[in-house]
């Protein structure tokens, strides 16, 4: 996915992507931050089963 990813979306796929967003605890896309906020240390990262990003 590219920093546009939520642009290129319609509007019923918006709200879903939005809810998903604030699910998670976000207050905007992951994919506009930049590239130094994100850790690339495993043991700091979220703990995610795989009904957690199955649709």
């Amino acid at each position: 996915m590219s920093f546009d990813y939520y642009e290129g979306l319609d509007c019923t796929s918006k709200a879903r992507y939005d809810q998903k967003i604030k699910l998670i605890g976000l207050n905007e896309c992951p994919y506009k931050l930049q590239a130094g906020c994100w850790k690339n240390d495993p043991t700091k990262w979220a703990t995610i089963e795989y009904g957690d990003i199955h649709d």
